[in-house]
């Protein structure tokens, strides 16, 4: 930008958020620039989209140039939008469904242009949230009319933050989500705090944060990973000889498929290969294997793990009884 486009006469206007550019360019000259913009280093890429009977999308923004030449914008859909949103009646705080929808408004009345579009939108919200996702249309008229009395009276929103400046302080509670009865009880005690506080000079805003629960902690929701593939993992081992009963646990940070070829071959301080050698008896495989504990968060929480494993299996071949001395335990 400091470089090379400066020195690009056939483009103009250049305006760019993260990765993407928006540029005003002399027609027929898309290419040159391209190749020129491409050659200043070999890691960035640049492709390019033209207007298209008078319209450009730039992130969510259609942008179309008039008869005169000016342009204006709005709200732009990709083609695969299902406008569906958080459902109403769905398993969330009223929050989040509030301020999805407020966002979407606000965003109406930013992008767009002129009055027509603006309308356009906000109409098309209407019907959005109160069929598809079943929000009240009273609910969607205030939002509305408040975001409106916004951009109408700007001193308003001033004096909003202003308020909030005063606020001294905010007590914030973050809560798992316990429905429509969990919410019922929040609104009870923002109230009975906020009446015990309102004695004090100093104002103090309590404000509730709900945490979200991911899909997985109900369900798997990912494939099945096959078992030479998981890594960061405590294990367990038993020789393959029947009649043999030595066993080993460890823990390792690399995947099983590979501490196992470790095990059967690579690594001479290896117990199991040295109890293999010793007693002749056929090296450990995969099958030889199994997964005690996964996921851990950290090597030491890995290793802690490991240890308990080792105290209540008490495996043979393991040198020594415990990774780490766990003095809690006895």
């Amino acid at each position: 930008e400091n470089t090379v486009v400066p020195n690009l006469k056939d483009l103009s206007n250049w305006n760019r958020y993260v990765d993407d550019t928006f540029a005003f360019i002399k027609p027929g000259t898309e290419k040159m620039i391209q190749e020129a913009l491409n050659k200043y280093h070999p890691n960035i890429k640049f492709t390019y989209e033209c207007e298209e009977s008078n319209n450009l999308s730039f992130l969510d923004v259609l942008i179309t140039k008039n008869k005169e030449g000016t342009l204006h914008t709005s709200v732009y859909r990709k083609s695969t939008n299902t406008d569906v949103y958080m459902n109403w009646y769905s398993y969330a705080p009223k929050s989040w469904k509030i301020a999805t929808l407020k966002s979407l408004v606000k965003r109406a009345y930013t992008i767009s242009s002129t009055e027509v579009t603006l309308k356009e939108e906000l109409t098309h919200l209407k019907k959005v949230f109160a069929t598809t996702n079943q929000y009240p249309e009273k609910l969607i008229q205030n939002i509305i009319t408040n975001e409106q009395e916004m951009n109408q009276h700007p001193k308003i929103r001033e004096e909003d933050k202003k308020t909030e400046e005063v606020q001294s302080e905010t007590i914030t509670l973050n809560l798992p989500y316990a429905g429509d009865k969990g919410e019922n009880i929040m609104k009870k005690l923002k109230k009975d705090v906020s009446n015990a506080l309102n004695k004090r000079e100093d104002k103090i805003n309590l404000r509730v944060i709900y945490k979200a629960k991911k899909l997985s902690t109900r369900f798997p929701i990912k494939d099945k990973t096959d078992m030479k593939h998981l890594h960061n993992v405590v294990y367990h081992a038993k020789c393959p000889n029947k009649k043999c009963k030595s066993e080993y646990t460890g823990q390792t940070r690399c995947r099983i498929g590979k501490r196992t070829i470790e095990h059967n071959k690579t690594d001479k301080k290896s117990h199991l290969l040295q109890h293999a050698k010793k007693t002749k008896h056929r090296r450990v495989w995969l099958k030889d294997f199994k997964v005690l504990g996964q996921g851990y968060q950290s090597d030491f929480k890995r290793k802690i793990s490991e240890s308990l494993f080792i105290r209540n299996l008490k495996p043979d071949l393991n040198v020594q009884k415990d990774a780490y001395k766990l003095s809690l335990f006895k």
